[in-house]
Order: C-alpha cells, then structure tokens, then sequence
C-alpha cells in the first residue's frame, strides 16, 4: 500500500466481514463506522498510531488485532463492539485500556503483553467470558481485586511486571489452571 493509508472509497465496502491489512507500512486507516458487518479486523504489523475513533460502529466486530503497531491509547469507540471475542493488542504503547471497554463484556481472550500498562480497569471482572489474560512485559503494579469474579479465565500471564503482591481475590478464579 504507497502512502501510508487506504482510500477512503474502502467505506463503501458494506459486504465486506474481515479486512486483513497485516504487515504493510499503514500508517492510517479511514473510517471504519459504514463497514457493519466487519468481524474481523487485522491490522497487525504495521505503523499505526491511532485507530479510527468509528471502530466501535462495526457492531459485529469479533476480532481485533493491532499487534504490533505504535498504538498509545484505544479510541473510546471500541467500547460498542459488544460482540469483541478476541482483542490483540500486544506490543504497542498502551498506558491503558479505556474503563468503558469492560463493557465488552464477550471478551473471551485479551493478549495486551508488551505494552506499558501501569494500571488495569478497575471493573474487569466484568469480562465474565474471558479465558486468556495476557499482560506479560508490562508496568502493572496491582491487579484490580475484580479479577477475582473472572470464573473462566483459565490463563493469566502478568510476568515481568513489577507486581509486589496479588489479590487475595485471585483464588475466586476457580478455573486457572496456569499464571504465570
């Protein structure tokens, strides 16, 4: 792709269920909001500093990928993707992720590793679904006690942040079955 970006004819595109842009040079993407049935959406190894703020539009979407990109803050128009199962986001610059995206509350699998994160929603345990916790590489210093209400959740990966401690509310998590 020359330039950096797609056109903005790609919002025409209302058929169109995955968009799969992975490793090119992007540096931006148009506005995403028309495309409604997107449930796919791979963007991973690329440039990208932002997302488009109309993600969230794509009511439908399933997956996210962003791995690998220059990515500092997730717009707070994903927090409409209530159908959100899988969000990779690893190795970017993220300090955090947005409060409102506990409302994603599908999320079944959340690979964040590599990023910057200082801190955590305080509400994740609202992430009722989710199964796969990666936070490895990060700057966490606590987890929020709300991890304990995450009964699914099978595998939590908070290696090499400088953690001091762990909630008490962790053993709630009745179905890990690795942390690390």
């Amino acid at each position: 792709v020359l330039g950096g970006s797609l056109p903005k004819g790609i919002e025409r595109m209302t058929e169109l269920e995955t968009l799969n842009l992975a490793e090119n040079r992007l540096t931006q993407l148009p506005d995403l909001g028309k495309l409604t049935k997107l449930r796919n959406l791979i963007v991973n190894n690329n440039q990208l500093k932002e997302l488009p703020n109309d993600i969230g539009k794509a009511l439908k979407l399933r997956m996210l990928n962003v791995e690998n990109n220059q990515l500092a803050e997730l717009p707070s128009g994903l927090v409409n993707a209530v159908e959100l199962e899988m969000a990779f986001l690893a190795d970017n610059n993220l300090i955090r992720l947005p409060a409102e995206f506990s409302k994603c509350k599908k999320l079944k699998e959340l690979n964040a590793r590599g990023n910057q994160l200082t801190e955590l929603p305080k509400n994740i345990g609202s992430w009722v679904s989710l199964q796969n916790l990666q936070l490895n590489n990060n700057e966490l210093t606590e987890l929020p006690k709300s991890i304990g209400q995450l009964k699914r959740l099978r595998v939590l990966d908070v290696s090499h942040n400088p953690l001091t401690q762990l909630p008490e509310s962790l053993g709630d998590c009745d179905s890990l079955s690795m942390l690390t």
